[in-house]
């Protein structure tokens, strides 16, 4: 096994973290909850109509390129 590597140089991520946009989306939807309350519309069910949460920073992947430092790191399995 220690000559065995992977075929796609692409791996994943974690760069940052996820906590202020957690915090963002809760403040606008208990802010939207507020407000509905008021008015007298329905109230949202869940934090996603407020925002998607795959667009939150810290996840993803990345292709690495052989020029990268982390090349041949990335490269085994």
């Amino acid at each position: 096994m220690s000559r065995s590597r992977k075929k796609n140089p692409v791996t994943t991520y974690c760069a940052q973290t996820q906590k202020m946009d957690k915090r963002w989306c809760n403040r606008a939807f208990r802010k939207l909850e507020r407000q509905n309350l008021r008015i007298g519309r329905a109230l949202p069910m869940k934090t996603i109509e407020i925002q998607d949460t795959w667009g939150f920073v810290g996840d993803g992947k990345w292709r690495c390129t052989p020029d990268n430092d982390y090349y041949e790191k990335i490269m085994r399995k």
